[in-house]
């Protein structure tokens, strides 16, 4: 996972993987019925934690009650899920030509973020599930900036 400074104090904030290769055979595809349903069931899910669930700030909100009324630890695999989905959606929102696809690797896939026309991969889930480990309040929307930011640059770098 690449990550950065946070500005004045040195701390690590999570990142997401931008990758510009794929293992060898693997396929990005569209989404099949089961999982477009199962990411709109984690948006409606999203959209009544979170009043509607569309901003950084709410879905921050949420990942910050969580963490303070948690024991400690990882989340459970739904609740990451259910953020990475969120998180997603807001990266998708603010770099045209994202969108979700899945990525698949033999008897494996992985819902992941595509670019229309450039070898992008982002993996808000795994991404989203590893940040989340590290417990810091208020992660969400400066991850968001900074993914925005550095898929942004990426490409205008690759063709």
């Amino acid at each position: 996972m690449t990550s950065a400074a946070h500005p004045g104090r040195g701390e690590p904030l999570p990142g997401i993987t931008l990758d510009t290769s794929r293992p060898p055979g693997a396929t990005c595809e569209r989404p099949r019925s089961q999982e477009v349903r199962w990411l709109a069931d984690q948006r409606a899910l999203l959209a009544d934690l979170c009043d509607g669930g569309g901003d950084p700030e709410a879905l921050g909100d949420l990942v910050d009650a969580v963490a303070q009324r948690g024991p400690g630890g990882a989340p459970p695999a739904a609740l990451t899920c259910l953020v990475g989905v969120g998180f997603g959606d807001l990266v998708v929102r603010r770099v045209p030509g994202l969108g979700w696809t899945v990525l698949r690797h033999g008897t494996t896939s992985e819902l992941v973020l595509t670019h229309a026309t450039h070898p992008l991969v982002l993996r808000p889930l795994t991404e989203v599930e590893a940040a989340w480990s590290a417990q810091r309040p208020g992660w969400v929307s400066p991850a968001l900036v900074r993914a925005v930011q550095r898929a942004r640059a990426l490409l205008r770098t690759v063709g």
